[in-house]
């Protein structure tokens, strides 16, 4: 067989590899998360009372070590797939005015993924979960994550 050096065959390695070849490198991303009071893109007001108590519930899962989240489109499912986990939020706040997180994203193959469209600006994130509407007003709401999305546009 005729090979240059740039034609290298694939061949299946079963030993170590020495080095860091592929050191995984986490990014951290801390922004708004859901300002109150306002109308959104949507017409939709997120109430105060609605933020406060999604983010004092959802706090508990972020000091248990347990607020995975996803990247992909729009889950509607009320839980995380954790084949699509790429993130843990670290921090969640909230001063009356907005909901403040603080992201890391992790080692997994989502991760991975996310690290680089983070690098190239083409995603966005927003809160996912499920409550009440009326009147276009959230009245009630509970986090299932904080999810990384496409941006559109």
């Amino acid at each position: 067989m005729n090979q240059n050096k740039d034609s290298i065959p694939n061949k299946l390695v079963n030993e170590p590899v020495e080095g860091d070849i592929s050191e995984f490198k986490p990014r951290y991303f801390t922004s708004t998360l859901l300002p109150t009071e306002v109308p959104n893109k949507n017409g939709v007001v997120w109430s105060r009372e609605a933020i406060s108590k999604a983010v004092e519930d959802y706090e508990k899962k972020v000091k248990d070590g347990r607020a995975l989240c996803e990247m992909g489109e729009n889950a509607t499912e009320p839980f995380v797939n954790l084949d699509r986990v790429s993130h843990v939020v670290e921090e969640i706040s909230y001063d009356g005015e907005k909901a403040t997180c603080s992201i890391r994203t992790i080692d997994t193959p989502m991760g991975n993924i996310l690290n680089t469209l983070l690098d190239k600006k083409l995603v966005k994130f927003s809160a996912r979960g499920t409550g009440v509407t009326s009147d276009g007003v959230v009245k009630s709401f509970s986090i299932v994550d904080i999810g990384f999305h496409p941006k559109n546009g």
